[in-house]
């Protein structure tokens, strides 16, 4: 954070989307993969919100420097309707664009088949 930024939401941040580890003897904040998810999640969530309930995921993950398996999976998990569409006449690149939407009823989450149940030890 910069120096411009509130303490009270520069803690509340740290707060949320960080874990303290203990390295030689020092205390860190560390951002592990869990935590990048719950911020991407925020992210698409506020995105979302700004701009009546759509937002351009290739866009964001551009931005973030995330994999596209990667943003779509948390799309997917916030159950949100992706579609494509062709990337803005401004921009240089004329590749599609994934466009997620809310929608209401949400849809039921179906995971990927390659993750099996454990079996209840006894």
């Amino acid at each position: 954070m910069g120096p411009d930024c509130p303490h009270v939401i520069n803690s509340k941040l740290m707060k949320n989307f960080t874990a303290l580890t203990y390295n030689n003897g020092s205390i860190q904040n560390l951002i592990s993969a869990s935590m990048k998810a719950k911020i991407t999640a925020y992210v698409i969530a506020l995105a979302l919100h700004i701009n009546n309930f759509q937002t351009d995921l290739t866009v964001l993950q551009r931005d973030m420097k995330l994999r596209e398996n990667r943003i779509l999976e948390i799309a997917k998990a916030l159950r949100l309707k992706i579609s494509k569409r062709k990337g803005p006449s401004g921009l240089m690149d004329d590749e599609d664009h994934k466009l997620a939407t809310l929608s209401l009823p949400l849809p039921v989450y179906k995971p990927s088949g390659s993750q099996r149940k454990r079996k209840k030890m006894k």
